[in-house]
């Protein structure tokens, strides 16, 4: 629910403590203090009865006890992928790796890597579903939403870059990105090779075209009796993908004579 001051949320009982544990963890300290994480603070008893009696949220809760509200901060004015410049898909994609990367270490999973869990509060990316959080099975060697990545940020950038596809026109028909298949249309067949395509690209391709679709197992958890090797897996996506993102950073965000020129330049006052 938006109100005038705030967003609430309201979070089921099964999922309070997990939701807890996550913003008592030193990642989330970290980027709520740089304000990359969107604040949020859990209201009491007295508070919501203060400020939610004779609304709708009353009678949710009244059918609902054990839940409870959280209070995010409202980020003026929200913007979307749709009408973003490549800058600010890098960045928001930058801002979730780097999330991603953090709650790992905290032994906690980032589940969503979508562009729609940005805004911006004037250039600067904030991470706005804070309940994207969520335990991670110790011998789980996947980062679930990684596919999720690839579509709806390294393929729109790639498609921008190479053959000058308007991130407006990626989003407002593809919500969730493009396909590998897509982008292995657009490409003549030496640059299919390129390595950074053959991975992101070529070859999900090809194996997409292997895989039955009717096929559950591939669905199912595979957990590794070896924990430390699960995480070293873990972390060389984030590396791989980290890489990717490096490759297709636009123009404007790479560095130049002038990027610092305000804080390193010869003069004195």
């Amino acid at each position: 629910c938006v109100f005038e001051k705030g967003v609430v949320r309201l979070v089921g009982a099964e999922n309070v403590a997990e939701f807890d544990g996550f913003l008592k963890t030193r990642a989330a300290h970290d980027y709520l203090a740089k304000k990359q994480l969107v604040s949020t603070r859990r209201l009491d008893a007295a508070e919501i009865a203060g400020r939610f009696a004779s609304t709708a949220l009353e009678s949710i809760l009244a059918a609902r006890p054990n839940a409870a509200i959280f209070e995010h901060e409202r980020i003026e004015f929200p913007s979307y992928p749709q009408e973003w410049p490549p800058e600010m898909l890098w960045e928001a994609g930058r801002l979730t790796l780097d999330l991603g990367r953090a709650a790992l270490a905290e032994d906690y999973g980032l589940k969503d890597a979508t562009p729609h869990n940005v805004l911006f509060r004037g250039s600067e990316p904030v991470f706005i579903d804070a309940l994207s959080f969520e335990r991670r099975a110790p011998g789980d060697p996947l980062w679930k939403p990684g596919a999720q990545f690839i579509r709806s940020f390294l393929l729109p950038l790639l498609a921008n870059r190479r053959w000058g596809i308007p991130l407006t026109d990626v989003f407002t028909t593809h919500r969730d990105g493009l396909e590998p298949e897509e982008i292995y249309r657009h490409c003549r067949t030496w640059e299919r090779l390129h390595p950074r395509i053959l991975s992101l690209v070529t070859i999900p391709t090809w194996l997409s075209r292997r895989a039955s679709p009717d096929d559950q197992e591939i669905y199912q958890p595979r957990l590794l009796a070896d924990t430390e090797k699960a995480r070293y897996i873990v972390e060389s996506v984030f590396n791989r993908m980290g890489r990717a993102l490096n490759w297709l950073r636009p123009a404007a965000l790479q560095k130049s004579t002038w990027s610092d020129y305000m804080a390193g330049h010869s003069y004195d006052d």
